[in-house]
């Protein structure tokens, strides 16, 4: 099969909820690249709209982006039967889910350089004015670099905010993101994105962040294994788990890190990738040099990604009202959890034998 008359498809390489990914060469090239066509989901025409919107807003932010750790873009176009697809860079290798499923935790120098090169990536997209909102492990890629080393790079920017060049939706003034809507993954969201996903700014990814480190250090998040309900519970009302409690060689200095990144409040925060990353440099090596390099000459967030002004106290209080809310919510629905899971176990006590 050729696509577009210059890529030719060889196989396919995966598939989600939004598309699927083949490994294609250029005919004219000789080149190899991965190609993803979005794939219509189980919803109706406006959903289609919206994924389709989406996914155009992907190819965008990763275009205009120049970091060697976010995947290059090199085309973006329609099939014939109206299907979008996107032109990627081919990678070799695996993403960080892949590697902590069949690898014991990494080394606290391998992991910090990892984590290093994600804020690379991140300074980069915050000074275009661009969140990611969707940062986890499936997100990020490891592969291979010039001499062999690890180069990491981050995908899948298809529920990223941008903001600096004035794209927030499907154009015509029309958001993407709904006020009040939830938009990422639980296990790596900070607060504020689960109140609203559209008034996040830069410092929710370096929440993301901070877990993605603790769960290569550890393989596990610091707000433990569990989901739904009880997941949100806890992070909502409970201190994360320190990393020296799981990794005694890991130093009082990055607990202190972590503890940062994960305040509550995002104004507690690192206000930016390239303070999270200068705060880590004493614990990479000299694998990371040269994207804390880049972080050094980074401009600070702009547009959407930027810090919004203080809020006035009217705000503030909404925004209290809203996490006590949520937070009655998590907890009512935790312990109707726990009670049913009670009556099941009574009846199979009753049950004769």
């Amino acid at each position: 099969m050729v696509i577009a008359d210059k890529y030719r498809i060889e196989r396919e390489l995966g598939r989600g909820g939004f598309g699927i990914v083949f490994r294609a060469v250029h005919l004219s090239l000789d080149q190899v690249v991965a190609i993803k066509v979005l794939t219509a989901g189980d919803g109706g025409d406006v959903e289609w709209r919206e994924d389709a919107a989406r996914f155009r807003r992907e190819g965008q932010a990763m275009a205009a982006l120049r970091s060697e750790h976010v995947v290059r873009v090199l085309d973006v176009d329609v099939l014939e039967s109206g299907n979008p697809y996107m032109v990627m860079e081919y990678l070799e290798g695996e993403n960080l889910h892949a590697l902590l499923h069949h690898s014991s935790p990494l080394g606290i120098g391998e992991g910090v350089d990892h984590v290093v090169q994600i804020l690379a990536a991140l300074g980069e997209a915050h000074a275009a004015g661009i969140v990611h909102r969707d940062l986890k492990p499936a997100n990020v890629f490891v592969t291979k670099g010039a001499g062999g080393t690890a180069v990491v790079k981050v995908l899948d920017f298809g529920v990223s905010k941008m903001g600096a060049s004035g794209v927030t939706g499907t154009g015509g003034g029309q958001p993407l993101t709904k006020t009040g809507a939830v938009i990422g993954t639980v296990a790596y969201m900070a607060p504020e994105q689960m109140l609203d996903a559209k008034r996040v700014d830069a410092r929710a990814d370096l929440w993301s962040v901070a877990i993605i480190l603790h769960e290569l250090l550890t393989r596990t998040t610091p707000f433990g294994p569990q989901n739904g309900a009880n997941l949100v519970a806890t992070m909502l009302t409970k201190p994360p788990v320190t990393l020296s409690s799981l990794r005694p060689d890991a130093p009082p200095a990055l607990d202190a890190i972590l503890a940062r990144c994960l305040e509550r409040e995002a104004a507690k925060r690192y206000p930016t990738a390239g303070a999270v990353a200068a705060a880590l440099a004493p614990f990479s090596t000299a694998r990371a040099r040269g994207a804390l390099d880049t972080l050094r000459r980074m401009g600070k967030p702009t547009g959407h990604a930027a810090p919004a002004p203080k809020d006035p106290p009217a705000a503030l209080a909404s925004a209290r009202r809203a996490r006590r809310a949520w937070t009655l919510v998590a907890l009512a629905a935790a312990a109707v959890t726990i009670l049913l899971l009670g009556i099941l176990a009574g009846v199979l006590i009753a049950r004769p034998r």
